[in-house]
């Protein structure tokens, strides 16, 4: 099983919600802190206590951007607007 180091899977994470800005670091061994930001309109989310090691698998880390996005529609659904179909693979 490969895993993927916090770095490298935090730039997938960024890269699939792009053209929002995507920050997150470390609040915990096993748990992240993630901002989302839409520069356009100044709107943002910040979330807590998300699952994350400081390295993942393919499975974690596609887990990871499901939980980001199912708090993102029960908390600010807006900021999912401007992603579009924009996806990428995970």
């Amino acid at each position: 099983m490969i895993r993927i180091r916090l770095p490298e899977a935090l730039a997938l994470v960024r890269e699939h919600f792009r053209p929002l800005l995507f920050t997150a670091a470390m609040d915990s061994p096993q748990t992240i802190q993630a901002m989302l930001l839409d520069e356009l309109t100044g709107e943002s989310l910040v979330l807590t206590g998300l699952p994350c090691g400081v390295s993942v698998t393919r499975a974690q880390l596609a887990g990871l951007i499901s939980v980001i996005e199912l708090d993102v529609i029960a908390l600010r659904p807006a900021l999912l607007e401007r992603l579009g179909e924009r996806q990428i693979a995970i």
